[in-house]
């Protein structure tokens, strides 16, 4: 009986079917860990306009690993992506969340939308419902981004690095969230600091978040299995 259950808790988790609605990147690099958080908005506003500062090839490593890798291990079916992307009421919803910098400052992978959700914040979720609800029991939120992070640092004065980091979060077609996935990896490479802030060129940031992002990817490819499994079980 216990093998039956176990069998039969299987296949109604295989059974399930989830969509992955958005996938982007941050397009700058957040400051809140450090002393003087908010002073990152002419940083914000310079990294958005920098053409040098391209994440397109740290977002495609990340795609790549989650659907050729991660998106395997999870108990239930990660639907194809031409579900979603192909769908035209999809691509045309457009999220009203404008207040939020990502709206302004993100990178998406290809023929994705932006869309955010919080417990108090569902409009996007209620769509996705809309739109995919008879078909999708499941909506994946992907997100990488990168914040200074302080190595050691005595009055604002010390040296910092660039921690890379994805959230997965896995949304029910009842609103509720089953998982949210928060994973981090910092640059080995650092910065000096003045001022409780980084004292580093815009071009130099770039190949640290690049550090930052393979050191993640690395960890993730160890960790995620056991990350999954345990978070699924909620599902």
């Amino acid at each position: 009986m216990v093998f039956l259950f176990v069998a039969h808790s299987f296949v109604s988790a295989q059974e399930k079917k989830v969509a992955v609605v958005t996938f982007y990147a941050n397009k700058y690099v957040g400051t809140g860990q450090l002393s003087d958080g908010g002073s990152n908005a002419s940083l914000i506003a310079a990294l958005a306009k920098d053409p040098d500062f391209n994440l397109t090839g740290i977002v495609d490593d990340f795609h790549a690993a989650f659907f050729n890798e991660y998106a395997k291990l999870f108990p239930f079916t990660v639907v194809d992506e031409a579900v979603v992307l192909q769908n035209q009421a999809y691509k045309d919803y457009v999220t009203t969340d404008t207040s939020s910098i990502l709206y302004y400052n993100s990178l998406l992978y290809p023929g994705y939308n932006l869309y955010m959700v919080s417990r108090l914040y569902k409009k996007d979720l209620r769509k996705m419902i809309e739109i995919f609800g008879n078909d999708i029991d499941g909506f994946l939120f992907v997100e990488v981004g990168f914040n200074f992070a302080p190595k050691f640092a005595i009055g604002g004065v010390g040296v910092c690095g660039i921690s890379a980091f994805t959230t997965m979060s896995l949304w029910k077609k009842d609103e509720g969230k089953v998982f949210s996935i928060t994973e981090s990896a910092m640059s080995k490479s650092t910065v000096g600091m003045a001022g409780g802030f980084p004292v580093i060129d815009t071009k130099d940031i770039l190949p640290m978040c690049k550090e930052a992002s393979g050191l993640l990817l690395e960890d993730l490819n160890k960790r995620m299995p056991k990350i999954i499994k345990k978070a699924a079980k909620k599902f």
